[in-house]
């Protein structure tokens, strides 16, 4: 027993390693293990990219896949159904009996040639059926087509260009326009059967039987039906007729002949009675030149009479079989099956097809999404903001209502909610910006610049929020506009008092604001004079913060009087708007203009769950994870049970705990 549940044990335990093992780095794993590792990463990193292309450009590749499907199967349902109608004749043999039955070779000779004239014939019957003049001659009654004759006088009454005897030129201009038209004009037929029927009818042996099939399409099933049925009908009708006038032919050719015999035999007995009535001594013993012709020609005359007597009855037996095969005339064709009227079409399911035509636009729509996103320039993710500056994005300011940001009103109108997103990447900002403790001894203010390389980037959008949190912790922030776009002041600001004067208190941001860029003054003659660096120094030792609204830097020069002022630089990047190059050359005239070495790249106006299928592991995944969080924590506060949980904590052990914790959600 003991040995069993040993056994178990080995069996069934698995194996433990320790935890020397499990934290053994990469160098120290053997080479096996090493080169799956590595495998495994290389497989997940080059995977994860793809993946993230197919979820961010999945409305694009369902919409070109469904889009497309759909203008196919719209396409092919304006088609009209085919259906396909089926005959079938069967062809009679016209079987050799051998001569010589005891013959093994005659008979086997027999057979082949027998073999031979039976595919000879079945290809016949095919010609036959595929010649344009029979199938003009058996769909003539139907639809209303007209009849052969009147298709011919019809073609004989067109007119016909001819070819005058002037100028070689002007004959072969004709020319050339006879064929330009026979190429590109389709001829217009007087029968349908010459473009149409002809083109649709199909016939084929079946297999290497004796059967003959004829196929027809239509798009109505019964004209399909009444077409096969009528030229499979009209060939046997036309056999029949052939060789009723082929039998009547031979018993008109019998019957003359059987008149020719009895008028040779006529003719012979009168000429041997008219000269044994002119000569009767012709007759007897006497032997003579003369009678001796005569009684030659009198032999001649009754050969021939007993000659044609015996032709006569051969010709009567054979008129008379003649007339019997009349009256039983059998083709050597007929009919095997009429076709019936189809009831399912003959062409492609559009339905069905849709389904394949829908998975191929999947994957061209893919590809084309693939191409899309490589062509497209414009940086989204935190990787192209490294790899366009080589510095690693800050943080990422997710996008603002405008109508918050236009008509503020209080602070919370700035930041939004204290846990949100917004108000969290501004707290993130803060703290990397926030000046160290040697720096705070100092009492002299931070100087933070915002710039970007194009307008509408969210530079004053983002320092007006830091402006506002700064405020809310209780340091004093200025905020000042360079920005020339906006109305002009009257009074130009050249003095240090004429730059306190200027100063203005901004309600909602609870910070000082200060549009220097909107003066009617010269802003480079006030930025290099002696008077503003005094008034500048003034306002460094009196507010904490000092937060400057930069121009564009790509068109505008004034930014390079802005950059030597500041202590770091915000690099402001519209998300999924600025593209590589603009991004890049920006950013190469800040570093060459006297910038300080830390510009923190920054994006803005970033969707946050649009972001987080272009980075993986991103500030979007949290801020994305923190609001399914708290809707699921208000979903639940919302339950008429909590409530009533929270409303009698003392009922319940623990409760005033749960009851804490849900408070705290809710705050």
């Amino acid at each position: 027993m003991s040995s069993c549940q040993g056994m178990k044990v080995m069996l069934f335990t698995p194996r433990n390693h320790s935890s020397a093992d499990k934290h053994r780095t990469l160098d120290e794993l053997p080479i096996i293990e090493k080169d799956i590792v590595q495998a495994r990463r290389h497989a997940r990193d080059s995977l994860e990219p793809r993946k993230q292309l197919i979820r961010r450009r999945l409305p694009f590749i369902l919409l070109f896949a469904s889009g497309g499907a759909a203008l196919f199967l719209l396409a092919a349902l304006m088609l009209p159904p085919t259906y396909a109608a089926k005959s079938m004749l069967i062809v009679d043999p016209q079987v050799r009996p051998p001569t010589d039955a005891s013959n093994e070779g005659t008979a086997s000779r027999v057979a082949e040639i027998n073999s031979g004239s039976a595919a000879l014939a079945i290809e016949t019957h095919m010609g036959v059926l595929n010649s344009r003049d029979f199938l003009q001659r058996a769909v003539s009654g139907l639809s209303g087509e007209t009849a052969p004759e009147t298709v011919k006088q019809s073609e004989e009454q067109q007119p016909r260009k001819k070819a005058t005897s002037g100028d070689l030129v002007s004959q072969l201009s004709e020319r050339l326009a006879v064929w330009a038209d026979a190429l590109l004009k389709s001829p217009k037929s007087t029968t349908p059967i010459a473009d149409e029927l002809e083109k649709r009818i199909k016939i084929a042996q079946d297999g290497k039987s004796d059967i003959i099939t004829v196929t027809f399409n239509s798009s109505d099933p019964t004209f399909a039906a009444d077409v096969v049925n009528r030229i499979a009908e009209s060939y046997v009708d036309n056999r029949t007729e052939m060789l009723q006038a082929s039998t009547k032919r031979e018993i008109a050719h019998v019957t003359a002949n059987i008149a020719v015999v009895k008028s040779e035999v006529g003719r012979a007995d009168a000429s041997a009675l008219s000269l044994l009535q002119r000569r009767p001594e012709a007759t007897g013993e006497t032997a003579g030149q003369g009678k001796q012709f005569t009684y030659q020609r009198l032999r001649e005359l009754t050969s021939e009479a007993a000659t044609a007597r015996l032709l006569q009855p051969s010709l009567q037996r054979r008129l008379g079989l003649l007339q019997a095969e009349l009256a039983n005339i059998k083709p050597d064709v007929r009919v095997l099956a009429l076709a019936r009227t189809p009831q399912k079409p003959n062409s492609l399911n559009p339905i069905i097809l849709a389904v394949p035509v829908f998975v191929s636009l999947l994957i061209a729509g893919s590809w084309i999404a693939a191409w899309l996103d490589k062509l497209d320039m414009r940086l989204r993710s935190e990787g192209d903001l490294h790899n366009c500056l080589g510095v690693p994005c800050s943080a990422l300011l997710p996008r603002v209502r405008k109508k918050r940001f236009f008509q503020p009103k209080t602070r919370e109108d700035l930041l939004g909610p204290e846990l949100g997103p917004y108000a969290q990447a501004i707290r993130f900002l803060v703290a990397s910006v926030h000046p160290e403790a040697s720096e705070r001894n100092r009492k002299i203010a931070r100087v933070i610049m915002a710039a970007s390389s194009l307008p509408e980037e969210g530079k004053s959008t983002l320092c007006h929020s830091l402006g506002a949190f700064v405020a809310s912790i209780g340091l004093k922030v200025l905020i000042i506009d360079f920005d020339k776009r906006g109305p002009q002041r009257n009074a130009p600001l050249i003095s240090t008092a004429g730059v306190v004067e200027s100063i203005e208190r901004i309600a909602p941001a609870d910070a000082d604001y200060l549009a220097l860029g909107r003066s009617s003054g010269d802003l480079l003659r006030l930025l290099t004079s002696e008077d503003w660096a005094n008034a500048f120094d003034e306002l460094k030792r009196k507010y904490d913060y000092i937060l400057l609204d930069c121009p564009p830097l790509l068109g505008v020069s004034d930014f390079r009087l802005v950059t030597p002022f500041a202590d770091r630089i915000l690099f402001l990047v519209k998300w999924e708007s600025t593209k590589w190059d603009q991004a890049r050359s920006a950013f190469r005239m800040l570093r060459g203009s006297g910038a300080p070495d830390e510009i923190m790249p920054v994006y803005t106006q970033v969707d946050l769950a649009r972001q987080a299928l272009y980075s993986s592991g991103a500030l979007s995944d949290y801020f994305l994870h923190q609001r399914r969080y708290w809707a699921s924590k208000a979903r639940l506060l919302a339950m008429p049970s909590v409530n009533a949980q929270l409303a009698t904590p003392a009922e319940q052990p623990g409760a005033a705990v749960a009851g804490g914790e849900c408070k705290a959600a809710e705050a």
